[in-house]
């Protein structure tokens, strides 16, 4: 597989352009291995397609068309993968590995961090990380590139009940966070199959979802649609704190606290979230008892006037 990196024999460089913090004595060479194994997690993430065109750019001249779009681009491409590919080289970087095993690396006039301080510093490079993807993801959607359009992820984006990251943000906020998005899409497909088809029953599910309303006044429609939306966001957030890393949902982490500690918040933000859910739910279904009523008191009467009570023929 072709990689961003190296071109000209310039792999050094290109690392200390995007990661100016770390010091020299880490180079390209020590990096690659990492670089390599985690550019396939990239290519997954935004297609084959997309990642070619990317890697085409790269290895073109800087005079190539599109040069001004696909260079940011490229660059967000670079960082994603290079700062995942330095956590994994650093977790390791931290022991010395020799003929007697692992040792702790005590040079000298240098301390060692805590253990709160290490994780720290690894969740701010993660969440750089999945920064540098956000903006990719903005960048690919803003260009309106055929490769991004037709992608796996994009389409089944769209065939959901919230469909893009901006739909996302209004009901619950992800700071605008595209790779957060994409991440939860599978789930959301789950969601809807599992709970919001179960309420709404199929005729008025496949009604909301093709926007052809044939049984559901367009006010209620417009309603059932919010509440199917809301439920959704809620409960595939809920899915995704107790899944997916905190420094990836982007909310701030206090490292200073014990495992136990930041597992009891998880649960009580679930505790919220799945109350939110209920609540929602009862007004969907209520709504849906009001249009239901609304029928049946429409085929009780038959056609009857109930102005005049003459029967109309």
């Amino acid at each position: 597989m072709k990689i961003l990196f190296n071109k000209a024999e310039a792999g050094q460089d290109e690392v200390k352009a995007l990661l100016g913090f770390m010091n020299a004595d880490i180079t390209y060479k020590n990096l690659e291995p990492d670089i390599e194994l985690n550019t396939p997690y990239l290519v997954h993430f935004i297609g084959q397609s997309v990642y070619d065109k990317i890697a085409t750019f790269y290895e073109s001249p800087q005079t190539a068309e599109g040069f001004e779009v696909l260079k940011p681009i490229l660059k967000c491409a670079q960082l994603y993968i290079l700062l995942i590919a330095y956590l994994e080289y650093a977790s390791n970087g931290d022991l010395n590995h020799g003929n007697n095993g692992r040792k702790a690396i005590f040079a000298a006039n240098e301390k060692t961090p805590w253990d709160w301080q290490i994780k720290a510093d690894n969740g701010a490079l993660e969440r750089r990380a999945y920064k540098a993807l956000d903006l990719l993801i903005d960048l690919l959607t803003s260009a309106k590139y055929d490769e991004w359009i037709t992608s796996e992820p994009y389409k089944a984006a769209k065939a959901l009940f919230i469909p893009t990251t901006n739909s996302f943000q209004k009901i619950y906020p992800i700071n605008h966070s595209g790779q957060l998005f994409y991440r939860l899409v599978p789930f959301m497909a789950d969601i809807e199959q599992e709970n919001i088809l179960a309420i709404l029953g199929e005729v008025k599910y496949l009604e909301l979802k093709t926007g052809i309303p044939a049984t559901i006044p367009k006010i209620d429609f417009n309603l059932l649609t919010s509440y199917c939306r809301k439920i959704t966001a809620y409960l595939v957030i809920d899915r995704a704190w107790s899944i997916l890393p905190e420094e990836m949902l982007g909310e701030p982490v206090n490292y200073k606290l014990t495992d136990t500690a930041r597992a009891d918040l998880r649960e009580k933000r679930s505790i919220a979230h799945l109350k939110r859910v209920q609540v929602y739910e009862r007004d969907l279904q209520s709504i849906l008892a009001r249009l239901d009523l609304e029928v049946f008191s429409v085929d009780q009467t038959h056609g009857i006037n109930p102005e005049n009570k003459y029967l109309n023929l």
